[in-house]
């Protein structure tokens, strides 16, 4: 086989790209479910608007790409680890934006980040040494994050709230799917695993909640503790199933 080819083949760039498009699609999609009267309406602290959930999202991308391009010039990105303070900001800094701006910032973020991807190298982008900063993990998990697994828990969010829970199952289902594929049998796939189980258990759906914790916890075994706590999982404890899991 030429070197080339087989560099593409095996390069996670096109797996990123596609991951770029497949996020812009399911926003897209979920968009097409709302009108415009819920487009337009305002949010309260306690309970955001799809106004105040874009600009969330947004806010996050454009961090995760001021990090990239903080990577690329060799510098170390603003530590953001206090969130609860920086969301309250936003919220507050943000509250009164326009949906079609929102969007428009959306798409743009979208596009940017397509841009970036071609700025790293595969090393760059998968060891997770390479950037002191990270802690650890790659760089190819921060955009992972920002724009596909933190978009899909507030799309799932949205869909429950709105009863729609074959939606919102089917956009957990395909955030830990994609992010398998991405990143392997990673922390942050067992994550993805794990909410996908904790959003079985809180829809009565205890076997397949029970299957994916059975798949989570021994990738990522700092939530085995969590989940003695996690009341997500409280409709679980009293089922031989669940409690053979320790």
């Amino acid at each position: 086989m030429d070197p080339n080819t087989q560099q593409t083949s095996t390069s996670i760039k096109p797996k990123l790209h596609t991951l770029v498009a497949r996020a812009r699609a399911e926003q897209q999609a979920f968009v097409a479910d709302t009108t415009p009267a819920e487009q337009a309406a305002s949010g309260e602290p306690d309970h955001w608007s799809l106004k105040d959930h874009f600009a969330h999202m947004n806010f996050w991308r454009q961090k995760s790409l001021n990090d990239l391009d903080a990577a690329a010039k060799g510098e170390t990105p603003e530590n953001a680890d206090d969130f609860q303070p920086v969301n309250e900001r936003v919220f507050e800094e943000r509250r009164q934006a326009q949906w079609a701006d929102l969007m428009a910032e959306s798409d743009r973020l979208f596009d940017a980040l397509d841009t970036q991807i071609e700025r790293f190298s595969d090393e760059e982008w998968t060891d997770p040494n390479h950037y002191a900063w990270r802690n650890g993990q790659p760089l190819v998990a921060l955009i992972v994050g920002s724009f596909y697994e933190h978009p899909a828990d507030h799309f799932a969010q949205l869909y429950r709230e709105r009863g729609d829970m074959v939606k919102a199952q089917r956009i957990r289902a395909a955030n830990a799917e994609a992010i398998g594929e991405i990143l392997g049998k990673s922390e942050a796939y067992a994550n993805a695993i794990y909410n996908l189980g904790c959003f079985y258990a809180l829809n009565g759906e205890p076997e397949k909640a029970i299957e994916s914790l059975r798949t989570s916890l021994p990738l990522n075994p700092a939530l085995i503790e969590w989940s003695k706590q996690d009341s997500d999982l409280d409709s679980l404890r009293d089922l031989p199933a669940f409690q053979a899991l320790y």
